[in-house]
């Protein structure tokens, strides 16, 4: 209808397709068809439209509201998914840089009386504390379930890169895991949701001398695996079958509600849980950032993190661990870990061999 407007399903199908995770398509290709739609029916200058200006983009919101009846929620993710398609696209439109649009939306939700949908709770490293006793240890499924759930959250890992989900990559292998002077294991993803172009990523856990000690809990399931072969899922339950992205979802949802927690945890909690325990901890947000592998500023790209930093935070997170309780994996104590740093590391895990 419009000359020269690159349509969504025809120039950037495929690079959309390519660029992003299975879910976060599918939930972006719905605003961006409504979008199309709205292209299809509108009498706005076609200069107006594509790239979209703030005035198309309002003028969207302001029919998905009052034609369509759409909800709140779902007319701020159209436009999120719009802006992504832009830059996608090489445009530069974020729906942040626009007042005008971000009050609208706030007119919107008001006039709708639309309800925030139930949050997650995050699982942070106290909960984890606070689980770990109801945990049956001589159960080796339980406790593999559990070492899945410490290092998600402190390695604020997707849930999908550890264990297999339907339709997507398989389960993290074996291999993807070594180990640096005791105190530091380091985790190679070789695709992950935000890794545009699969060149794999390296996530760093440190060891902390708690019970929630997630090199300890890495350790442990290499050890106890059926399955030893580098290529073999990391997780796995005593019977050699991989642990699941739905065996774990159900193991959380287990292991909270035993403490009381029987609503809004689910297997993303253990990565808001690791953002939301380094906040506590009092992290910087560059900190955060980098940990959690989010590009949303700038100045990530200019912030490293080295070993030694990795051994502090770890230990901060796992700040609340008594000292002289028994570990489920095995490791330090808290006296000990608060010696460790790298030029005493074989004196210090000697000791406690």
């Amino acid at each position: 209808m419009f000359a020269g407007i690159p349509t969504l399903a025809g120039v950037a199908a495929d690079l959309i397709v390519d660029s992003r995770s299975a879910s976060t398509f599918r939930t972006y290709a719905t605003g961006e068809r409504a979008y199309i739609r709205f292209i299809s029916q509108s009498k706005i200058p076609p200069e107006l439209l594509w790239p979209p200006s703030p005035t198309a983009v309002m003028a969207f919101a302001t029919h998905s509201h009052h034609i369509l009846r759409r909800s709140h929620n779902s007319i701020r993710s159209d436009i999120f998914a719009l802006a992504s398609a832009c830059n996608l696209l090489g445009f530069t439109f974020n729906p942040e840089d626009h007042p005008q649009l971000e009050l609208l939306l706030r007119g919107i939700k008001r006039s709708s009386h639309a309800t925030s949908r139930t949050q997650r709770l995050p699982i942070t490293a106290q909960l984890l504390n606070t689980i770990l006793p109801t945990i049956d240890v001589d159960n080796p499924d339980e406790l593999t379930l559990f070492a899945t759930m410490v290092v998600g959250v402190f390695g604020l890992f997707r849930a999908s890169e550890l264990v297999a989900k339907p339709g997507s990559s398989p389960s993290l292998p074996r291999s993807a895991v070594s180990f640096h002077d005791h105190s530091i294991a380091k985790v190679f993803l070789a695709t992950s949701k935000t890794d545009t172009f699969r060149r794999g990523c390296s996530v760093t856990v440190a060891a902390n001398g708690s019970r929630i000690c997630p090199v300890a809990a890495l350790r442990h399931v290499l050890a106890s695996s059926p399955n030893q072969d580098g290529a073999d899922p990391l997780f796995q339950l005593a019977n050699g079958r991989p642990v699941t992205y739905k065996i774990l979802q159900n193991f959380i949802k287990v292991a909270c509600a035993r403490v009381g927690i029987r609503a809004g945890v689910s297997s993303h909690s253990l990565r808001i849980g690791g953002a939301t325990s380094l906040a506590l901890a009092g992290c910087p947000a560059h900190t955060i950032m980098a940990m959690g592998r989010w590009k949303s500023l700038a100045y990530q790209l200019y912030t490293r993190l080295d070993d030694n930093a990795f051994v502090r935070i770890s230990a901060l997170l796992a700040h609340t661990a008594e000292s002289g309780a028994s570990h489920p994996f095995g490791g330090l104590s808290v006296e000990q870990a608060c010696r460790l740093d790298h030029s005493n590391i074989d004196a210090v895990f000697s000791s406690c061999m």
